[in-house]
């Protein structure tokens, strides 16, 4: 009997790097080559494995009508629960974690198994080779890395983990002095052991910015970190730049 994985996509950005384009689109909807966009590829994903149970999908208030719009004509919305935040501008985001907490308190989440997914990420590695790990893996944090060419691909912008024995023992986002060749792909599966111990980390007054900011702290508490390793490849978009790269890669 397959095990049942809740999913939890993050869809709360503004894209404001992105200059017009991202006034006016959410980054799940920029166009592919192929004429998808980079949701709609997750969600033919997410729904071709039988083992992923019960979607949900939390964005912001400025883009809240552009992906129920999006969804409702895919004929999706009433298949996946959204949750809007409510927030209007960039300045006043809640930041990916805090956002992660507050969907999982509107739909009572915090008794399951999550899999918080990026809506805005391309990515090269199979999704069902990635599930077959977390069924491995059942009680431990898992999040996806590759091993980049350049220490440069991360500086600034990506996470960055230090992996022994496929596990995380150090890890920073967007460090300036990367310490290893292993970047982060934003897929972060959280047994609900883990998910109970948000409302503490955001108690603390962490950082909920980016969601692999938790990894140093789980670390710290002495809770199993765990790697899925790929050498596909992989685009988290936040720039123009990112946007051009995106419309070349199939």
């Amino acid at each position: 009997m397959n095990p049942k994985i809740d999913v939890v996509i993050l869809a709360a950005g503004f894209g404001t790097r992105l200059g017009k384009l991202g006034e006016e689109i959410p980054k799940g909807l920029i166009a592919l080559r192929n004429g998808d966009c980079l949701l709609g590829r997750l969600m033919k994903d997410l729904k071709s494995d039988v083992r992923i149970d019960k979607i949900f999908m939390v964005t912001n208030g400025l883009f809240y009508d552009v992906y129920k719009k999006w969804l409702v004509g895919n004929k999706l919305f009433d298949e996946i629960k959204v949750f809007n935040n409510g927030i209007q501008v960039a300045e006043k985001r809640n930041g990916a974690l805090k956002d992660l907490f507050l969907i999982s308190e509107e739909f009572d989440l915090s008794k399951s198994d999550l899999l918080v997914v990026p809506s805005d990420t391309f990515y090269g590695f199979n999704f069902s080779s990635f599930v077959d790990q977390i069924v491995l893996n059942r009680n431990n944090f898992l999040t996806i890395v590759r091993k980049v060419h350049s220490k440069n691909e991360i500086k600034g912008r990506l996470g960055c983990a230090v992996v022994e024995n496929g596990k995380i023992i150090s890890f920073e986002e967007k460090p300036k002095k990367p310490k290893s060749y292993y970047a982060a792909i934003p897929f972060y599966y959280y047994p609900k052991e883990y998910l109970s111990l948000l409302p503490k980390y955001l108690r603390e007054g962490n950082n909920p910015d980016a969601p692999g900011n938790i990894i140093p702290w789980l670390i710290k508490k002495k809770k199993l970190a765990t790697t899925y390793v790929t050498n596909e490849k992989a685009l988290d978009v936040g720039t123009m730049g990112d946007v051009v790269k995106l419309r070349k890669l199939r």
